[in-house]
């Protein structure tokens, strides 16, 4: 928002740069990137695994475990819906009913806030929807970087193995992700705009 409302300034240019520079990034080299710098460098947050051993039950050590995994996965997702609400945010205050509040004397907060998000809104909620399964996808190369046993490490696993059973409630998981997704955005959709039709 503050990209599409600064229109040209070096905060549009910062938001857009850095945000296609993400998009731009496979996601084993973001994770790399990430683990090179928290660290190995600053040494903050631990590199790989669940958890230390013996600390397995501790929500702490483990949840510092999950940050850099949950940044890899989160940072592309994060930045390609940036980019598209800055485009939708542009052809909101283009539009007829923005010129029309700012010759009411609405402010400028006023027309970003009340009106152009409020209508750019609709397909910004299409899709951050279609980004939810992708997320499972993408966990396969991310639980490999950071040596996590999770969802993805087990589909490549089971392909190995030739675990069938296991790759059949993976895929049915992944399906019931779509599914789940896409009837939160039609859920979301009216609840961002009463004029969608109920039938």
């Amino acid at each position: 928002m503050a990209a599409a409302v600064r229109r040209g300034t070096w905060t549009d240019r910062l938001v857009s740069s850095a945000a296609v520079a993400v998009v731009a990034t496979p996601s084993f080299w973001l994770g790399i990137l990430l683990v090179v710098v928290f660290a190995a460098w600053l040494r903050v947050l631990p590199s790989a695994g669940i958890a230390p051993v013996g600390q397995e039950n501790d929500v702490v050590a483990r949840g510092r475990h999950l940050l850099l995994p949950l940044l890899t996965m989160a940072l592309p997702h994060g930045a390609s819906l940036a980019l598209y609400t800055r485009a939708a945010m542009l052809d909101a205050l283009a539009a007829d009913y923005t010129r029309t509040a700012r010759a009411k004397g609405v402010g400028e907060r006023g027309v970003a806030w009340g009106h152009a998000l409020r209508n750019a809104a609709s397909p910004i909620a299409t899709v951050a929807g279609l980004n939810l399964p992708h997320i499972v996808e993408g966990s396969v190369v991310v639980e490999s970087v950071f040596a996590w046993p999770g969802l993805g490490r087990l589909t490549v696993t089971s392909v190995g193995q030739r675990d069938y059973p296991v790759l059949l409630v993976v895929t049915l998981l992944v399906g019931l992700a779509v599914v789940l997704a896409n009837l939160l955005t039609d859920l979301l959709y009216h609840a961002l705009d009463p004029r969608v039709d109920d039938a």
